[in-house]
């Protein structure tokens, strides 16, 4: 018998829902109440009630005040407008709760007649983290008989569920929040669903998280950069049906995720705890609009719309021109891969929109009076309920945001909010917590009710990770959408399935794709997905990592701080890795804490030195280093070993005369003190350099003159080649009176027994944009240089002979050629040597920013890595001794009649002024000629494949070349950041990322500088 896999999970699905009555709760911090009076904690009741929720669970930490100040009045507010409350202990705010203060408070309110009772009549009780706490549950559920479903998330589910002996009763998933700005999966609520195994599981729902309190040593968000989150999220309750949804959160305005009214300004707004306001004004509340239809449909089945509504959410600010405040895309604290907020907000934006709809309508959004077409990424089955989606705003967009639904092409309603996207804070801040702004349709609507119930609707779209996105989009759009391996995105009504075959399908390894195979073979896809899939059973094997699991650090090196480099190095290799710290170099698989290897106090060069000023995530970091045994952060000047010096002094009064001597004497001093004296090697080398160059600039003349004679000279050769290649290809002939044509003859194969006769033959080009296309491109010559004329060839006759004596057998002994490309008579070749007169002054000007770069250094005022600046001074320095080199070389050829001599010389002469365009710079190097290199080192043929590879990264306005002499000396238009140790962490970052190929493309002097630079800056471990 066939059986159609969505039927059967509709089936099941069918079967577990409404077992026990639903209820939606919302996380509510108690700390935050200070001064609330009973009439606004009930006012706080009603709304929450209105939109769905049946509880606040009550954040409370442990010794707190207003905890004892505020329960008596939350109360008694909740017994007079019929509201429901819980406790969620906080082990984290304030420490762990002791035993006795938890059993005495659930004495005193567990029975109240406000305290919420889960579905077998004892009261719920859940935490806010507190695992090591777990064996004092066993005690506490003895004394007052509670349900136990605590947040333990920083354990994980299969670990939480074990703990004494199963002591939890259910648990919660404070695990809402997309990863690195993507979109929101169900990979972890399905492994809470899978290790309870029937036990209640809390599924957390949250429209948002940003956090800038370094008073609590916190500063990460975890946005969903398509506005999308608090949909999607709900979609995913739909789909999977937990026993209960805790929404995170009704107050905590300091995480951004509050859906309540602001009615109190925060306390960490008005005690310096938040690195600036972005709360007030910032209001959230309308999403309670859409999340009263969800919570009604998600605990009875159907929701009933009794008003439309229309709400945007958006980001006000641009991380172009505001500051971000340092706050990463994901927390190294969770040990989680940190993006910069550019990466994931940088650039043009979205809007996201909900709308509550008695039926269906069309969306238009605008930004600054430009129209969007906008689309729903989700719509209700039937046309009644929630729509949703969200619309792409170009980079630069800014002004007044308005929206409209739009029905037969008619305005329904339209909203005009009341903020306008651009510009910064008023103190240049980008905030991060998103603007939510709505309105309802002034026009009525009858009181329309969904028309599906939830149990009637399947999934009908989903995805997947990498590797199952492909197969999940397929399977889940026809009902079938196992949560293990794919993530719901949509529900409506069954769509038709494909007709079922009855082929059998198995997973090729991984048993994750065991069911996924099984279906799409058994509906007719048996060749789309045989990377993963066959027919023949294997015996399979769980992967060694999870599929599922997002990428972590596991490797690093310092910052800007060069003495963090130990610090770094070891707390990147387990995730541990924060950009404001630390650089990741490499990612893979998470190692385990549990088994971490720290190294001795031999193997350790560096300690960390602390002041009021380090940052929370160098302080965080240190923290987290000593919690497993490293130590090697201090407080002020103490070092631990009582000398304060957190760096060692170096002897200046050491001179190295260069690289290869200053790192043959590494064992003669500090290992710090390698990048300070590779900086003073530098200076002196370039000072050299430079007289050479003057010398060069002075009197080359010729030498740059005979580059130019040289090039002419060549015009013709390179002509002849193209044409004897397939240059004749683009020409139609035709012998002369004659309109008929004949594909051209290749000139250089024409014998005397070609034609029978002396002839003239006509040229007619065909395809001219080719011809100059390739001529130019490949054989160096511009159009400029070539003229079409006369050209007679003398075919080629074999010496023959008759009895001894030679004769003559040639019929053809000259053949006419007109309209014949050749070279021009009066053609004009760029004089290179202009653009190396350009470099004079950004040469001239490097020594003195190498040592002023120094001298900051040496008084430690510059605030970033030796190694980044040593790394950016070496690309300048070897490229101008490359081209003083070079020249030298042009100059000991000179004049020859030698065509591979000349060919050289050319060469040599095309790498001398590249070597030097970067100090130019993008604009100027056009100006002066840098197009006509390329045709040169063509027109040099094979032999220019190595000064080739050099003009492609110096042609390149985005190459690195470009990058490290802008911060230099402002070409690619950034003159500003001129000796900026944060654009310097950038370009010597860049310079990094070469590689050795592209090093050693730039030639074997940048290549012998790069390596030997590289050795000295590595041996002291920078």
């Amino acid at each position: 018998m066939k059986i159609s896999f969505s039927s059967a999970a509709a089936l099941l699905l069918s079967l577990s829902r409404h077992v026990q009555a639903k209820a939606v709760f919302a996380h509510f911090m108690v700390d935050n109440t200070e001064n609330y009076s009973t009439s606004w904690w009930k006012s706080d009741m009603v709304e929450a009630a209105t939109a769905g929720i049946d509880a606040f669970a009550l954040n409370i930490a442990a010794g707190s005040n207003i905890t004892d100040a505020q329960l008596p009045n939350a109360f008694d507010a909740a017994a007079s407008a019929g509201f429901k409350l819980f406790f969620s202990f906080d082990y984290a705010g304030n420490g762990a709760w002791d035993k006795a203060d938890v059993v005495a408070l659930l004495t005193k309110y567990a029975h109240h007649s406000a305290y919420f009772q889960h579905s077998d009549s004892t009261p719920l009780v859940s935490t806010f983290e507190g695992p090591d706490n777990a064996a004092d549950w066993v005690d506490i559920k003895g004394s007052v008989g509670c349900f136990l479903i605590p947040d333990w998330s920083s354990l994980g589910a299969k670990p939480a569920v074990a703990l004494e002996n199963g002591v939890a009763d259910g648990l919660f998933n404070w695990s809402p929040w997309s990863w690195g700005g993507e979109s929101m999966d169900t990979y972890t609520d399905a492994s809470y669903i899978q290790y309870l195994d029937g036990k209640p599981y809390m599924m957390g729902a949250s429209p948002w998280f940003y956090t800038n309190l370094p008073g609590y040593s916190k500063n990460w968000m975890w946005p969903d950069h398509t506005m999308k989150l608090w949909g999607d999220r709900w979609t995913q309750i739909m789909f999977l049906q937990p026993e209960y949804v805790e929404i995170i959160s009704w107050n905590d305005f300091g995480e951004s995720h509050y859906i309540g009214d602001i009615i109190d300004t925060p306390p960490y707004l008005s005690n310096g705890y938040a690195a600036f306001d972005y709360i007030t004004g910032m209001k959230h509340y309308p999403l309670r609009w859409p999340l009263q239809v969800w919570t009604e449909q998600y605990k009875t089945g159907k929701a009933t719309v009794k008003e439309e509504s229309l709400v945007l959410e958006y980001l006000l600010h641009s991380t172009d021109g505001c500051s971000d405040g340092g706050t990463p895309v994901n927390t190294a604290t969770q040990l989680q891969y940190e993006y910069s907020a550019g990466d994931v907000l940088g650039g043009g934006k979205y809007i996201g929109y909900y709308a509550v709809l008695a039926s269906p309508g069309n969306i238009s959004i605008s930004v600054g009076g430009k129209n969007m077409a906008g689309s729903w990424a989700s719509e209700p089955a039937g046309g009644v309920g929630v729509y949703y989606g969200s619309v792409y705003v170009e980079d630069g967009a800014s002004g007044t945001v308005a929206a409209s639904i739009i029905r037969n092409d008619q305005t329904v309603f339209a909203i005009t909010s009341d903020k306008d996207i651009g510009g910064c804070d008023a103190d240049g801040n980008a905030n991060f917590n998103p603007y939510v702004y709505g309105d309802f349709s002034a026009k009525a609507v009858s009181a329309t009710e969904t028309a599906h119930d939830i149990s009637d609707l399947v999934c009908t779209a989903g995805t997947g990770a990498e590797g199952f996105a492909g197969i999940c989009a397929i399977v889940c759009k026809y009902g079938y959408c196992p949560s293990s391996s794919c993530t719901c995105t949509n529900m409506g009504l069954q769509n038709e399935e494909p007709k079922i075959t009855g082929d059998e399908g198995h997973a090729l390894s991984d048993p994750n794709y065991e069911g996924l195979c099984s279906w799409v073979y058994n509906h007719g896809y048996t060749t789309e997905f045989t990377k993963y899939c066959t027919t023949e059973k294997k015996d399979l094997s769980a992967p060694a990592v999870s599929p599922f699991l997002h990428k972590a650090c596991t490797s690093g090196q310092a910052g800007s701080d060069d003495s963090t480099q130990d610090l770094c190095a070891w707390a990147c290799a387990y995730g541990y890795c924060p950009n404001a710290v630390c650089r990741c170099t490499g990612t893979g698989t998470l190692l385990s804490l549990n088994d971490a290897s720290v190294p001795s106090e031999d193997d350790v060069d560096y300690t960390v030195t602390l002041t009021d000023d380090s940052s929370i995530f160098l302080e965080a970091i240190c923290s987290f280093a000593c919690d497993y045994g490293l130590c090697i952060c201090y407080s002020g000047s103490d070092d631990g070993d009582g000398d304060g010096a957190a760096e060692p002094p170096c002897d200046y009064s050491l001179t190295f005369d260069s690289l290869e001597a200053l790192a043959a004497a590494a064992d003669s001093y500090e290992p710090y003190c390698a990048g300070m004296y590779a900086l003073g090697v530098l200076s002196n080398n370039h000072t050299a350099t430079l007289s050479e160059f003057k010398d060069a600039n002075n009197n080359y003349d010729s030498l740059f003159g005979y580059y130019v004679k040289y090039v002419k000279g060549l015009v013709a050769p390179s002509i002849w080649s193209f044409m004897k290649s397939d240059g004749y290809t683009y020409f139609t002939c035709n012998f002369k009176g004659d309109t008929g044509t004949f594909d051209c003859p290749n000139p250089s194969t024409l014998t005397g027994d070609s034609y029978t006769t002396n002839v003239e033959i006509e040229w007619t080009l065909t395809n001219e944009t080719g011809f100059h296309a390739v001529l130019g491109t490949t054989y160096g010559v511009e159009p400029g240089w070539v003229k079409f004329a006369e050209q007679d060839i003398t075919p080629y006759c074999a010496p023959q002979t008759v009895q001894g004596q030679p004769i003559d057998t040639c019929h053809a002994k000259l053949v006419k050629m007109d309209n014949f490309p050749q070279q021009a008579d009066d053609i004009t070749v760029s004089n290179p040597k202009d653009l190396f007169t350009e470099a004079g002054a950004n040469l001239t000007a490097l020594p003195t920013s190498i040592d002023a770069t120094l001298t900051d250094l040496m008084l430690g005022q510059w605030g970033g890595s030796i190694e980044d600046v040593v790394d950016v001074y070496t690309m300048p320095v070897a490229l101008a001794f490359q081209a003083v080199k070079a020249m030298e070389q042009v100059k000991s050829i000179g004049e020859t009649e030698k065509e591979e001599e000349q060919k050289n010389l050319i060469l040599l002469i095309v790498t001398v002024v590249l070597a030097v365009v970067p100090f130019v710079g993008e604009e100027l190097a056009g100006a002066a000629g840098l197009a006509a290199l390329a045709r040169a080192i063509a027109i040099a043929g094979e032999a220019g494949n190595a000064a080739f590879d050099i003009y492609s990264m110096v042609d390149d306005p985005s190459s690195i070349g470009y990058t490290i002499f802008g911060t230099l000396f402002g070409a690619a238009g950034i003159a500003s950041s001129f000796r900026n140790a944060d654009h310097f962490s950038s370009a010597g970052e860049a310079r990094r990322a070469m590689g050795e190929a592209k090093v050693a493309q730039m030639g074997d002097t940048f290549k012998g500088y790069s390596e030997l630079t590289q050795k000295i800056v590595k041996s002291c471990k920078l």
